[in-house]
């Protein structure tokens, strides 16, 4: 109920702005304004998960240098391979944690939009006679609206925070890999370019496959809700 009321507060808003200003509503903009700073307070974890995660592999590397050299093993010291062990450890706990919390809150934020908007969407839909609901949208499109359309948007939620820092991390990947392989590092790259072609073809597959889905879907719905209320008025009559 927190969050159905926080996100109708700020549709109202937006629509009164909308009115004023004689642009159509947004419900993405609604949806920022009630939840997007909590939201993207989730993805401060991506900080301490880049140190874990950056510092594993440089840690790593002196550690095998000092396994495969009793030199420089000696030079380090028993305290200093105790330090990069403990580093190695505490760098996996602390990209497994990271990782965890960023998926917990991005997934129960996505939960809280999905709630706001099923409460919005009933809220005005009840606001509505049945005539002018029925020709805005039927119970099938609504049904679509409540259940299918709003569980894509807790997936999509839950991995945003990952969209826009792939580059960065992509960048300082290869940043390592060039300092560590030199130009071998490019094949790497090459075969994630020569790859993302065939990424495209198949997303472009899977979103037309999705909206023949909700077409049928929606048919489905329709189809059973006719057979409900023709079984509610026949038995009514008799």
């Amino acid at each position: 109920q927190v969050h159905a009321a926080a996100l109708e507060r700020a549709w109202r808003a937006a629509a009164a702005a909308g009115r004023r200003s004689g642009e159509p509503v947004s419900l993405a903009r609604a949806c920022w304004a009630a939840f997007g700073r909590r939201y993207m307070a989730a993805g401060l974890c991506k900080r301490p998960y880049w140190v874990a995660r950056f510092s594993q592999p440089l840690l790593l590397r002196e550690l095998l240098a000092a396994v495969g050299s009793e030199q420089q093993a000696a030079a380090l010291g028993p305290p200093l391979l105790a330090l990069l062990v403990l580093g190695l450890a505490l760098s996996t706990l602390g990209i497994s944690l990271a990782n965890m919390h960023l998926f917990v809150w991005s997934q129960t934020m996505g939960m809280n939009v999905r709630a706001g908007i099923g409460a919005l969407l009933y809220s005005q839909a009840l606001r509505l006679r049945p005539a002018a609901l029925k020709e805005a949208a039927g119970p099938s499109e609504i049904m679509t609206l409540l259940s299918a359309d709003t569980e894509r948007i807790v997936g999509a939620l839950s991995f945003f925070h990952f969209l826009y820092t792939a580059p960065i991390e992509i960048g300082v990947a290869l940043l390592l890999a060039w300092r560590e392989l030199g130009t071998a590092a490019v094949a790497g790259l090459l075969v994630m370019l020569l790859l993302s072609p065939l990424q495209t073809v198949l997303g472009q597959r899977i979103g037309r496959l999705r909206k023949s889905a909700v077409r049928h879907t929606d048919a489905r719905v329709q189809t059973i809700s006719e057979a409900l209320s023709g079984i509610q008025v026949t038995t009514t009559a008799s």
